[in-house]
């Protein structure tokens, strides 16, 4: 039956046409089916963006179905199985394709300014280079064949609206299962509990304006120095050249361990808008906001509102190492690799920050008896898509069954 199952377009008889020379049957079964039908409300998970028992998507061949009464979304190969199952006989369906975007040759690229992927000021995505063109149509179930009919005129209009709400609703039933944005956001910096009552040492060192005069105490360094808020001892921050950050020589930190002063803030960050505070104490160690951080450097000399940015923040930092990371450190450079394709030859999308977790799931569902535990998803539940046991079979399955490996064909090309 699954195999049997019409594409947009490849209607029986006369619909081929898309005219209304719609098979009395066909319309009556509609008819039949409608009661009942209502649009989701705001409040509801629809699963419009991703089968709830696999990974096809309105991206895949056949796109995704989603139960109009139900509002859970199936793919190609879970669709008739959920007709035999529920009962169910209507479907919205959705089918996704790219056609690429012109490119205005005058137009340039921007830096990325935010670590983040998908997201404004992020890394661009391949699908930053293509514009999305969607088919929408109902899909009716009859015996063991879903035939998909175009939303004209000649269905109750009631039935198009239904399905174009279910079709348009963003309260999706996965959580941003798309993977097409991601970011880092830690929100705001709180506001450090010591900044208050800092202690501040009598007669303290004078800080110079003049950069070019900073020098780490320690190691004599002149990047990447961090002033102590409390007695304006100035010492390097943490090595981070091995992620492609600047070097550092720890005096900072080996300073606090040394004194228990806590707050730093990054000498090349000041600047009339603030700058970036640290603290190094072990109930907070992270950046932090100092109210009074102008009155702070003021004891030694720095009056803020004169100060202008000369060096980049840790996050400014991290955005440039991870856009300038030479991968072919980590990876096997200059090795010929065979492209291989098939059962157990998929993987997981790394979403920025989930490849150690990715790893761990891979191996777990190598495990023999797990795989053979979860090879396949259960339609037993209520809810699949926060079924725990569900989900976890439905990684189990297309990470093992190749359904989701890159078809020989696109290898092929990708050699050439």
């Amino acid at each position: 039956g699954v195999e049997r199952l019409r594409r947009v377009g490849v209607f029986f008889g006369r619909l081929a046409f898309f005219d209304e020379q719609m098979e009395a049957s066909l319309l009556a079964r509609v008819r039949g089916a409608m009661t009942g039908l209502r649009p989701p409300t705001a409040h509801e998970a629809v699963g419009n963006d991703e089968c709830s028992y696999s990974f096809d998507s309105p991206w895949s061949e056949g796109g995704l179905y989603v139960n109009l009464r139900s509002f859970c979304g199936f793919g190609r190969q879970w669709v008739l199985k959920d007709a035999a199952a529920t009962g169910n006989v209507l479907y919205a369906h959705h089918k996704w394709r790219r056609v690429p975007k012109k490119v205005d040759a005058s137009s340039s690229q921007q830096a990325a300014t935010t670590l983040g992927v998908g997201v404004e000021g992020g890394f661009a995505t391949e699908d930053d280079e293509y514009d999305k063109v969607e088919e929408r149509s109902l899909g009716v179930v009859v015996e063991d064949e879903v035939t998909l009919v175009p939303l004209t005129n000649v269905l109750p209009e009631f039935v198009t609206v239904v399905v174009k709400a279910v079709l348009d609703h963003r309260g999706g039933s996965l959580p941003s299962s798309s993977l097409e944005a991601w970011a880092v956001d830690d929100g705001p910096p709180p506001v450090s509990k010591y900044a208050a009552e800092l202690y501040q040492v009598p007669d303290p060192p004078k800080i110079s304006a003049d950069p070019s005069t900073w020098r780490c105490a320690l190691s004599g360094d002149t990047e990447n120095l961090w002033v102590n808020l409390s007695d304006g001892y100035v010492g390097g921050g943490r090595d981070q050249s091995a992620w492609g950050g600047p070097k550092g020589s720890n005096g900072a930190l080996e300073h606090f361990k040394a004194t228990g002063y806590p707050l730093v803030v990054k000498l090349g960050t000041i600047s009339a808008t603030g700058a970036e505070v640290y603290s190094y104490a072990t109930d907070e160690d992270g950046k932090v906001e100092d109210p009074k951080l102008a009155e702070h450097l003021a004891h030694f000399g720095i009056e803020i509102m004169k100060m202008s940015k000369t060096e980049k923040t840790t996050a400014e930092l991290e955005v440039d190492a991870n856009a300038k990371f030479e991968w072919s450190a980590i990876a096997e450079a200059g090795a010929t690799l065979e492209p291989l394709s098939g059962p157990r030859l998929s993987g997981l999308v790394n979403l920025g920050n989930s490849c150690y977790v990715n790893s761990v799931i891979q191996l777990l569902l190598a495990v023999p008896d797990v795989e053979q535990r979860y090879h396949e998803p259960s339609l037993t539940s209520s809810k699949p898509s926060k079924d725990a046991l569900v989900q976890l079979a439905k990684v189990g399955q297309a990470l093992s069954s190749g359904d989701y490996a890159k078809p020989d064909a696109i290898l092929d090309l990708e050699k050439q």
